[in-house]
């Protein structure tokens, strides 16, 4: 039977349970005839099965009886024990992860020379947004200019950039955050109330600015990300993300005169 098979069951496997539900209680030899399993195969099958707790065998009859689980319980047991081992596995791969983050960071990353990367479309100009969020080590500051780009970061559809933004922060990454006055009138203000949040649990400095007049990501101090929006909707269009440390530093230093002139994040605006 596929299904069973899908469960974890071998072939023989499935014809043996399946035969025992048929006559109830049978014995090596009549199941290695009617399941057509060679009989020096079928002990072997049933000590699978009782193993999975999917038969029970009468060890001291003579020969021994063997009889099938209910198949509701059967199935719970097997479903259960791929759960076990899919557990031990998911628990192996982290283990695993977290020895190479270790094995990473002691041995550093080399950033090389400048690069520049392009995302089209609001899906993957998320995605390596993203990407480049999780990458932060040091800094990590963001201006919203845009109200779509401002919304993105605490939609209520959309929690990814909350979480990479506050994994940032709880990590140790210094996350400063400026809206213009555009963006946050956009920003409904429960979702207002989250940034609020982050400030006070997870140190992250938001304030307001006149006129921020980019919606850009400063990763580092040598990287930067720049959106790009559908001139009709406003729409994430693209993002080009250019590893350029001469040139973020120079751009970042810019910010940070308005970053200076801006005020705190004080509730709704």
């Amino acid at each position: 039977m596929a299904g069973l098979q899908d469960l974890g069951l071998s072939a023989a496997e499935a014809d043996v349970y399946t035969t025992l539900l048929d006559r109830g209680v049978s014995t090596a030899k009549i199941l290695s005839r009617e399941a057509d399993v060679p009989l020096g195969r079928v002990y072997q099958v049933v000590d699978a099965l009782e193993e999975k707790r999917v038969v029970r065998v009468q060890h001291d009859a003579h020969p021994k009886k063997i009889t099938a689980v209910e198949p509701d319980v059967a199935i719970d047991r097997l479903v259960e024990g791929h759960r076990q081992q899919a557990e031990a596995e998911l628990a192996r791969v982290e283990r695993t992860a977290d020895r190479l983050r270790d094995q990473f960071e002691e041995q550093g990353v080399v950033t090389g020379e400048e690069f520049v990367t392009t995302a089209i479309g609001t899906d993957a100009a998320l995605e390596l947004l993203l990407e480049r969020y999780a990458a932060a080590n040091d800094e990590l500051m963001l201006s919203f200019r845009e109200p779509p780009a401002a919304a993105a970061v605490v939609d209520d559809r959309e929690e990814r950039p909350v979480d990479m933004i506050r994994r940032a922060a709880d990590r140790g990454v210094t996350v400063r955050i400026l809206l213009g006055k555009r963006a946050i009138k956009a920003i409904p203000a429960d979702r207002r109330e989250l940034l609020a949040d982050l400030a006070d649990r997870h140190e992250v400095t938001v304030r307001v600015s006149e006129a921020p007049n980019k919606t850009v990501a400063i990763v580092d101090d040598v990287e930067i990300c720049l959106e790009e929006h559908t001139p009709t909707s406003g729409e994430l269009f693209a993002l080009v993300n250019l590893r350029d440390a001469r040139f973020t530093r120079e751009y970042r230093d810019e910010l940070l005169k308005l970053w200076e002139a801006a005020r705190p994040l004080r509730g709704p605006e």
